[in-house]
């Protein structure tokens, strides 16, 4: 399927004016449950820091993202003060929701931790968060984030959540989020136990971080990542799921230091990010066969736009976005 040029226009999911108590909504991420239900989600916070204290919002649509229901709490940080960060779901194919997120980056030195929750009628109700910090080597790193944007499930089974993390090694402060290194969170019995894979090697970069995955036909997992110098977007494949190769600049897509979204649709791939080396706005939908060699398909934002996510509802990319202190909502038609 590729996508059309036309769609509608962009409507606000998350905004302070009609959700009070917080001063900027950050962070989106979108996927569409088995039964066809739309989960959208992001941080709301109550300062712009990275560290404000922190909720995760979530709100659901059963018409393929065409409206949303009443924003709910999923995670809150606001009884204790805390930042609660990087939200990830998996739509699993068994109708299985899978819920992951970090409180004070996953730091159990400052309180914080990462957790788990799960949801069998497509984000109605949830399961108690269980702690599964022990699963994410806490012994051999500092800060840890999934995602953020939402994980997969491969072909196999296997649940797949890219993360970042600073490692021990490196001898930074506690808090500090660079250098950067990624790997995979991952879960081989349906989300009962979790552990990392091998570090994907940073090959040509240097602060590798926030990265999205989606799987191709052919089992080929493809890893669109972040750099914090290379203003382009990079990338990294697995042919097993299990060993990436190093990752590589990838310079025809300019990208300005900013999360971007990747779904895989049929036999093709499709990227949100901001088309620019220097500003956070143009936001661009491309597509690939490959992971590799991305084509630009359509403006879907010429102005200020942020972080981005993008799932695929009724033959329709439903694509939510950072725009200003609010995250909005558009949909492009697939053919």
């Amino acid at each position: 399927m590729r996508a059309e040029s036309g769609e509608r226009g962009s409507e606000i999911l998350f905004d302070r004016r009609e959700i009070p108590g917080y001063a900027r909504f950050r962070i989106p991420g979108i996927v569409t449950c088995a039964d066809g239900t739309v989960l959208a989600y992001c941080e709301a916070r109550q300062s712009d820091d990275d560290w404000a204290v922190i909720d995760i919002l979530l709100r659901n649509s059963d018409d393929g993202g065409r409206s949303f229901s009443a924003p709910v709490v999923l995670a809150s940080g606001t009884k204790e003060g805390k930042t609660v960060n990087n939200p990830v779901m998996i739509a699993g194919k068994d109708g299985t929701v899978h819920f992951l997120y970090c409180v004070e980056y996953g730091l159990k030195e400052a309180g914080g931790g990462v957790f788990y929750r799960r949801s069998s009628d497509s984000g109605l109700t949830w399961s108690e968060p269980r702690e599964i910090t022990a699963m994410t080597a806490p012994e051999r790193r500092n800060v840890f984030a999934t995602g953020p944007g939402h994980g997969i499930e491969l072909a196999d089974g296997t649940l797949l959540v890219p993360c970042w993390t600073v490692l021990k090694e490196h001898g930074v402060d506690l808090h500090s989020h660079h250098p950067g290194a990624v790997c995979c969170l991952k879960s081989g019995d349906g989300g009962d136990t979790w552990g990392i894979s091998a570090f994907v090697p940073n090959g040509e970069v240097d602060d590798p971080n926030e990265t999205a995955a989606a799987q191709l036909p052919d089992g080929t997992v493809v890893l669109s990542v972040r750099d914090g110098a290379s203003r382009c977007r990079c990338g990294s494949v697995s042919r097993d799921g299990v060993t990436f190769s190093p990752i590589r600049q990838l310079p025809d897509v300019p990208d300005p230091i900013c999360c971007a979204g990747m779904v895989a649709v049929d036999r093709k791939l499709y990227l949100t990010n901001c088309n620019s080396r220097t500003e956070r706005g143009n936001l661009t939908l491309w597509e690939s066969s490959n992971g590799t060699d991305w084509n630009p398909v359509q403006t879907i934002d010429a102005g200020s736009a942020g972080y981005s996510d993008l799932t695929e509802a009724e033959n329709s990319l439903v694509i939510t976005y950072e725009k200003e202190n609010a995250i909005v909502c558009t949909m492009v038609p697939l053919e």
